[in-house]
């Protein structure tokens, strides 16, 4: 019961951010969704034995959710950087976890691996739900999400 409870008034808040604040409301929170979703995998991650930075993979992630709205400076209107965003997390988890790595020690892949995951896989899709949200409105944000959750809900119940 504490979850629906919880799930209910965080559903909540979360609607009326997306329909009543402005778009850089909606980027807020998901910084802050994105902040609290890479402690987690952080958390996990060292409750499996494996040891990575959280201030390397918090600042992948928030670059790669901040990176396409920010201007780009070198190829002309319309640009991205996040295509130079990635490379640059890849090369520095790459290289942060090379610098750590004890010798006889298999798990570097894996380092590198949970440390790139709040980037690639939650940043991203955060990032393309705040695209929406800027130009494409409210409306179209929570049709969305709105079909999102009623598939997933629709496959739970089919599932069992």
């Amino acid at each position: 019961m504490t979850r629906v409870l919880s799930g209910a008034v965080l559903g909540g808040i979360v609607l009326a951010i997306v329909w009543y604040a402005p778009p850089i409301g909606s980027l807020a929170l998901s910084i802050v969704a994105l902040l609290l979703a890479a402690k987690e995998i952080a958390n996990l991650a060292r409750a499996s034995g494996i040891d990575m930075s959280l201030w390397l993979s918090a600042a992948g992630a928030l670059s790669t959710l901040l990176a396409p709205r920010a201007p780009a400076f070198a190829s002309g209107a319309g640009s991205s950087l996040l295509p130079i965003v990635l490379m640059a997390q890849l090369v520095a988890v790459l290289g942060t976890a090379i610098a750590a790595w004890p010798p006889g020690s298999r798990d570097a892949l894996a380092t590198v691996a949970v440390a790139l995951f709040p980037s690639w896989y939650l940043a991203a899709p955060l990032g393309a739900l705040v695209a929406i949200r800027a130009d494409e409105g409210a409306t179209t944000l929570l049709l969305l999400v709105l079909t999102i959750v009623v598939s997933d809900t629709a496959q739970y119940y089919t599932g069992r």
